[in-house]
């Protein structure tokens, strides 16, 4: 896990759906925690995609609201979704879980 890829494609079902990050950020953390899995973020507008993994999604998340994490990683130019929830806030996306799946560890 880790790997993270850019796709267009939205041919997948997720399992969970939040149209509103930023108002569900506490059932996005409560109802993932201790879960490993594939995750989707979606601007809403365009239908961009990027597709993640992590062994623990509610740590992954935290980062993901955390600004000082999105910072970092966009001055290293590691992240393009750290890029687009800065640029764009987390109302023009939403975030569906793909998966969940055990870690390969």
């Amino acid at each position: 896990m880790g790997d993270n890829t850019i796709l267009s494609s939205m041919s997948t079902f997720p399992v969970a759906i939040y149209m509103d990050p930023l108002k569900q950020k506490g059932d996005i953390f409560k109802e993932n925690n201790k879960k490993s899995g594939i995750y989707r973020w979606t601007m809403k507008l365009s239908g961009k995609t990027y597709v993640g993994s992590a062994i623990d999604l509610t740590r992954r998340f935290r980062s993901y609201f955390s600004l000082a994490f999105l910072e970092k990683e966009l001055r290293n130019g590691n992240s393009v979704i750290c890029s687009s929830l800065l640029k764009y806030g987390y109302s023009e996306l939403s975030l569906e879980i793909l998966e969940y799946c055990d870690p390969l560890i």
